[in-house]
């Protein structure tokens, strides 16, 4: 089964966008007090997922300004509005994600 694909209307991006920018704040916090080295691996491995998600935080909120948002970046389809709504960061489409990773 399919979900369609639904593109979002502009006052359901601004919020999305909204949304982004709060995101992208805390995980900035976040970083911010994560340690730069640790011979701890979960550590690592915590500050690495942190910085992964403030980038793709980052990626859409630059999308969103270029009028992009919403388009996969890899196949150039329409985003379903229900995977903006669970991930509103998403830059991929559910086959895209699923074949080349988030």
């Amino acid at each position: 089964m399919t979900l369609p694909v639904v593109s979002p209307r502009r006052e359901t991006t601004t919020a999305l966008a909204d949304q982004l920018s709060a995101l992208e704040n805390t995980l900035q916090v976040q970083l911010d007090t994560l340690p730069f080295a640790s011979e701890d691996g979960v550590a690592v491995a915590h500050r690495a997922n942190v910085e992964n998600n403030l980038q793709e935080v980052r990626l859409a909120l630059r999308l969103h300004a270029e009028g992009r948002y919403g388009t996969c970046i890899r196949c150039a389809d329409p985003i379903a509005g229900v995977r903006l709504e669970v991930r509103p960061w998403a830059t991929r489409c559910v086959r895209c994600a699923d074949r080349f990773g988030w």
